[in-house]
């Protein structure tokens, strides 16, 4: 199974035009109580991908929050070095379609990622966590030119804080 598990604003940004993701602070738990399911979702995960630029996001944050699973980032760039154990490669379509058979995988992002996975027809889950904030502007969850795709609603869970969570499972 492939997941995208991703948080964006109401009006479909996953950062702001200059990568900024302060937006999230709004639903931020001080006490820790709430983590919105990640914990949870995170132990079924086997495999996790992300593009270049989030994984640069992750490294200029000084911790790897993924120990333990199979990490890769997709990129062309070449000599980058690990923080970690991830691995570095460029997309390829079947690779992701034969470790989906094989076990969960999540796709952390960005949105030129996820147009990849959905050009390629890959996803089988969307979980995606929509922040009550309009940011008028940045970089789309799922940028235009990628194939229509019909979804059905799973479920759907809101949170004190104003946080919308939906799952959407192949129709």
């Amino acid at each position: 199974m492939i997941t995208l598990y991703i948080a964006q604003s109401l009006d479909g940004y996953i950062a702001g035009p200059k990568g900024e993701i302060d937006f999230l602070d709004k639903v931020d738990d001080p006490e820790g109580k709430e983590d919105y399911g990640y914990a949870a979702f995170l132990v079924t995960v086997d495999v996790i991908v992300m593009g270049r630029k989030t994984w640069d996001f992750v490294v200029s944050t000084g911790t790897w929050h993924y120990a333990g699973k199979e990490s890769w980032v997709l990129t062309r760039q070449t000599g980058l070095k690990p923080m970690a154990d991830e691995r570095f490669a460029p997309f390829d379509a079947q690779q992701w379609r034969t470790k989906g058979r094989q076990g969960h995988v999540w796709v952390v992002g960005g949105g030129e990622v996820n147009k990849l996975f959905l050009e390629n027809n890959l996803f089988d889950r969307l979980v995606i966590s929509t922040i009550p904030v309009l940011l008028g502007d940045g970089l789309p969850c799922f940028p235009a030119g990628f194939p229509r795709s019909d979804w059905k609603l799973a479920s759907t869970r809101t949170y004190p804080s104003g946080l919308l969570q939906t799952v959407h499972v192949r129709a």
